[in-house]
């Protein structure tokens, strides 16, 4: 289903926004093409409600033990891939569904008010993998697959880190700096090690989805490329 609202939404792009660079295309009374803010609205909505979906099975169905699973840092390494920044909105997101979804799983005490702080401020730590991929490029990043693995594990250690970073800083407010620091220690290691999980499953998901076309990849290069095929093709005919 997703791929098949990815191409209608590219076809619109394509006859309307890319034939005539900075010129609106003229409508049809039955059509009306989309702008490229308008397919990016599409596309981010649609990696929230997927995101959103899959929290909510994985969270339900999918929680071992102390160790969680989460999609967070795949969507969100997906998404800084395809539209760079916009993809805090799905990082922060994440951060809120996991503890929403998780809190009506877990006894009481295991989702405190501040985690709904922690989680979606920490996740956001990740933006700083958007101006190292600009740097090394999309398109660099996305056609080798350990860059690719690299890309992905650092938007995870970032996420943790990030998580571990705000937890910390909380702790230190609320306790008014008289910390055990090896208490705090232990709780800023758990981040990292409560997400072992998540780390694998983003490096699984992230192998495989590069190889989808247009998936893991800049989107603006992706339309491109497609209208590219589209003139090499009819020219050809």
């Amino acid at each position: 289903m997703y791929n098949n609202i990815k191409m209608w939404a590219a076809q619109g792009l394509l006859t309307g926004v890319l034939t005539k660079p900075g010129r609106p295309a003229k409508e049809s009374p039955m059509k009306r093409q989309l702008s490229l803010g308008e397919y990016r609205a599409i596309d981010l909505a649609l990696f929230a409600v997927i995101l959103a979906l899959f929290e909510f099975l994985i969270v339900r169905f999918a929680i071992v033990s102390v160790y969680a699973v989460s999609l967070a840092a795949v969507i969100t390494a997906i998404v800084y891939m395809r539209w760079g920044w916009w993809g805090a909105i799905h990082a922060a997101l994440a951060g809120f569904l996991f503890c929403f979804y998780y809190s009506g799983i877990a006894p009481p005490d295991w989702v405190r008010p501040e985690q709904y702080i922690i989680y979606p401020l920490g996740n956001l730590f990740s933006l700083a993998a958007v101006p190292v991929l600009k740097r090394v490029g999309t398109e660099r990043v996305r056609g080798s697959v350990l860059a690719s693995l690299l890309y992905s594990l650092a938007v995870v250690l970032l996420m943790q880190g990030g998580r571990a970073a705000v937890g910390v800083a909380i702790m230190v407010v609320q306790r008014q700096g008289h910390l055990d620091w090896l208490v705090v220690g232990r709780q800023a290691l758990n981040c990292f090690t409560t997400d072992a999980l998540s780390t694998l499953f983003t490096l699984v998901v992230i192998w495989i989805v590069r190889r989808l076309d247009g998936v893991f990849e800049e989107q603006r290069h992706y339309l491109a490329r497609i209208h590219e095929e589209q003139d090499r093709s009819n020219t050809e005919q």
